[in-house]
């Protein structure tokens, strides 16, 4: 479906010669990616104005991003999986948020940062069997990761210890421990395929 799109709107700009037909792929590709952003955009818009969560929810989509954008992680193989996936995983946050016993945030925040932490700092980056890094981008996304991980763990266990800021640190914990699930799970898979 997102093909589909991308070809028209790419077939459309090669036909007001805004685009150079050389790069047709490339800019295909890049509406096939920008259609996609805007879907899961949409998806979790739906859900946090669905489960009055939204400023949450945004927390959390913000901050499983940015770790996925520098230490990588498992892909679906299919469009309509990943946004399965992500949808099952933003209705788990928003039940997560709703329910978590505040009085364990000081614990809970060390134990689940400590983990993510050596999980980053171990598997990070994770690259794609479409899209290889080489050492320069490889040794990057490393540094940016790792050095992401430890500012972000020292901001919120330091904030963890406000209660007024409960909700913004759960929903930033979840959005990127998601993230590190998806970075283990990635990891797996990168082994299983060079066995």
């Amino acid at each position: 479906m997102y093909n589909v799109i991308s070809t028209k709107i790419t077939r459309k700009l090669l036909k007001h010669n805004l685009i150079d037909e050389k790069k047709q792929n490339i800019y295909s590709y890049g509406f096939e990616v920008l259609v996609s952003y805007f879907s899961y955009l949409a998806i979790a818009i739906i859900i946090a104005f669905a489960t009055k969560t939204f400023i949450p929810s945004m927390i959390f989509v913000f901050s499983f991003s940015i770790l996925r954008k520098y230490a990588g992680g498992a892909h679906a193989n299919s469009y309509k999986l990943c946004h399965m996936l992500f949808s099952i995983n933003h209705v788990a946050f928003v039940l997560f948020i709703k329910n978590f016993p505040v009085k364990y945030i000081n614990v809970f925040t060390i134990c689940i940062l400590s983990l993510m932490l050596l999980v980053v700092w171990l598997l990070a980056p994770i690259d794609h069997e479409h899209r290889r890094f080489n050492k320069a981008e490889q040794r990057f996304f490393k540094h940016t990761s790792r050095m992401y991980m430890l500012l972000i763990s020292l901001l919120l266990y330091i904030i963890s210890k406000e209660t007024a800021c409960t909700e913004f640190v759960l929903s930033y914990l979840f959005g990127s421990f998601s993230a590190t699930i998806s970075l283990i799970f990635g990891w797996v898979k990168n082994r299983k395929r060079l066995v």
